[in-house]
């Protein structure tokens, strides 16, 4: 399914100059990162929290192939340019689906590979490219939900979300499946309260207004993979846009 990966947009297989060979951890799932967290709800009781992902390596096998050594070594020349080893680089897994692609994003350092040594062939190597998935899943389309009984996209659990409040006094917005719930404290009026979870931060019209902001647990609201049910109170309207999750 794994058929295409790009690197800052740019394919990373072109037919006659790299092949791809086998893919290897694409589907590695990566470890938890910490400790299991134990937050104590409103009722006494204790309930674990889901701990993030941690950062894995992601190995990409090619074959690197050309008709003399000098197309050979410009390929692998046009490869070096594509891996930052001092910086971090955009990858995309394509997916094909019968009905459409599906792209799929991650922040990731690359780490070794392209070195020349002894061991190379002119014309014709194999070569490792190692990547660190820094976020330690990738992020799917940024998709929108408002209230009620909604599908979340992902494998797991997501934070990266914006939380839009308009209108409304108090309002607050209750995921019951994951137990968890933010509160905006104020009349929101005309100009909408925009909430980002990740950060724990609102603004209201380029204003900071973080201050007003209350939280159910210890960490910010998150979606589930999924069916999730959400409501608003206190009035008004909410719409909330998040970045799946995907192992």
């Amino acid at each position: 399914m794994y058929e295409t990966i790009l690197i800052d947009g740019t394919d990373i297989k072109v037919p006659g100059k790299r092949l791809l060979r086998v893919w290897e951890d694409v589907l590695e799932t990566p470890l938890l990162r910490g400790d299991d967290l134990t937050v104590t709800d409103a009722d006494g009781q204790d309930s674990v929290d889901e701990r993030p992902f941690d950062a894995f390596n992601l190995n990409i096998q090619l074959v690197l192939k050309d008709a003399t050594d000098a197309l050979y070594n410009e390929a692998r020349r046009v490869l070096t340019r594509m891996c930052k080893p001092d910086g971090t680089v955009t990858l995309t897994r394509r997916l094909a689906y019968t009905a459409a692609n599906e792209e799929h994003t991650a922040t990731a350092r690359y780490l070794s590979g392209l070195k020349p040594s002894a061991m190379f062939a002119m014309v014709d190597s194999d070569l490792t490219l190692v990547f660190k998935v820094l976020d330690g899943f990738w992020s799917g389309p940024t998709d929108t939900v408002t209230t009620g009984a909604v599908t979340v996209l992902g494998d797991v659990r997501t934070r990266r979300m914006t939380i839009t409040f308009t209108g409304g006094t108090n309002p607050t917005l209750t995921n019951s499946t994951t137990g968890d719930s933010v509160t905006w404290t104020g009349t929101v009026g005309g100009t909408p309260v925009v909430v980002d979870v990740e950060t724990m931060t609102a603004t209201q019209g380029g204003t900071d207004v973080s201050g007003a902001l209350t939280w159910a647990r210890t960490f910010p609201m998150t979606l589930a993979a999924g069916t999730n049910n959400l409501s608003l109170t206190g009035g008004g309207s909410v719409s909330t846009s998040y970045t799946p999750a995907y192992l």
